[in-house]
């Protein structure tokens, strides 16, 4: 069966996703260390993400280097693989947005609204 690559929707859907994930491991407190400088701890970047995570999981499944060269499908299971390592090693949940750029809430925000309904009850 052959499948079409990643359309300009699922592109422009896909590189928010990176800025998302980049945005929650900053947030939750989880930083990267640079191979040059491994003493200096790095936030980070949706380009970090995108080479650094999804691009490797991608080249393994798939054999391919380059994001553009991914069909809509390959797309969607290396986001489910990704996504799934993340809630396992840091409990962080970054649905794929849709073509608005919404997602759902992610675990941390609601711990965290739940530790805020809490106080103010308190």
């Amino acid at each position: 069966m052959t499948y079409k690559t990643r359309t300009t929707t699922q592109n422009s859907a896909i590189h928010k996703y990176f800025e998302l994930l980049a945005e929650a491991f900053n947030d939750a407190g989880y930083t990267q260390k640079h191979e040059i400088f491994s003493k200096v701890d790095l936030n980070w970047t949706a380009h970090s993400i995108k080479e650094g995570l999804f691009k490797p999981i991608l080249e393994v499944k798939t054999g391919k280097k380059s994001t553009a060269d991914a069909t809509t499908v390959e797309i969607s299971e290396i986001h489910k693989i990704l996504n799934l390592w993340c809630m396992q090693n840091t409990g962080i949940d970054v649905p794929f947005p849709d073509r608005y750029g919404c997602q759902e809430t992610t675990p941390k925000s609601i711990k965290t609204s739940a530790i805020t309904s809490e106080t103010k009850s308190s």
